[in-house]
C-alpha cells in the first residue's frame, strides 16, 4: 500500500481510520467481541502507516542524516510509549476506560492534522515491477530464504511476535499483586524504558 499510493495520503487515511475505529470502541456497553474486532482492524492500519512513514524518512534525510534521523525516530517513539504507559495508566484510572479510548481516538485525529500540516506532498516513486502484490511477495520470499544471512535476520525478526507477551500479561499480573490501573501503566512503561535506554546506548 505504501508503495502504490502517496505516502502522505496513506499516513493520513490510516490515522483517520484509527480515530474512527477507536472512537467506536469508546461506546459504552459494546460487546467484547465487537470491541476486539474493532481493535484488530485499527491495529492492522499500523503497518501501512509505519511503512509509509519509514519510506518518507530517506526522502527527507540523506546519507548520514538518515541514520541519525531513523535512530532519533526510534528513540522518541520509545520515549512517547514510555510516557503514554506511565501517564496513561494514571489517566485511565482517573477518567475511566471509555473516556480513555475516546481520548486515544482524538490523538489519532490530531496526528492526521499534523501530517496534513507539516508533511509535504511527494509523488509516488516510479514502479519498476508490474507484477501483482502476491507474485512480488513470493519473489521476495524466495530471495530472502535463499540467502542464509537474510533468512537468519528474518527469523530473528519474527521473534518480535513474542515481544508483546509481557504487555498482555501485565494487567493480570498487577491484579494478582493487588495493584490498580496506574500500576499497570507503570509496569508496562518498564518495557519501553529499557528499549529507549538500550537504543541510546547502542
Amino acid at each position: 500500500i505504501a508503495d502504490r499510493f502517496p505516502r502522505r495520503s496513506v499516513m493520513i487515511w490510516c490515522d483517520v481510520i484509527r480515530a474512527a475505529l477507536y472512537g467506536l470502541t469508546a461506546i459504552p456497553h459494546l460487546p467484547l467481541t465487537v470491541m476486539c474486532g474493532l481493535i484488530v482492524l485499527a491495529v492492522l492500519t499500523t503497518s501501512p502507516f509505519s511503512a509509509a512513514e519509514s519510506a518518507i524518512i530517506p526522502a527527507i534525510l540523506a546519507d548520514d542524516l538518515y541514520v541519525v534521523g531513523a535512530g532519533l525516530r526510534a528513540t522518541t517513539g520509545q520515549l512517547a510509549q514510555l510516557a503514554g504507559f506511565g501517564f496513561g495508566g494514571a489517566l485511565v484510572g482517573a477518567i475511566g476506560p471509555h473516556w480513555g479510548l475516546a481520548l486515544d481516538a482524538a490523538t489519532f485525529a490530531v496526528s492526521s492534522l499534523l501530517v496534513i500540516r507539516f508533511v509535504q506532498r511527494r509523488s509516488v516513486p516510479p514502479r519498476t515491477d508490474a507484477a501483482l502484490p502476491p507474485r512480488r511477495i513470493l519473489d521476495g520470499a524466495r530471495t530472502v530464504f535463499a540467502d542464509p544471512r537474510l533468512r537468519t535476520l528474518v527469523l530473528l525478526a519474527w521473534l518480535a511476535a513474542f515481544y508483546v507477551v509481557p504487555e498482555g500479561l501485565a494487567p493480570s499480573y498487577v491484579e494478582a499483586l493487588g495493584g490498580g490501573t496506574a500500576a499497570v501503566g507503570v509496569l508496562m512503561a518498564a518495557d519501553p524504558t529499557g528499549s529507549a535506554l538500550g537504543a541510546g546506548l547502542f
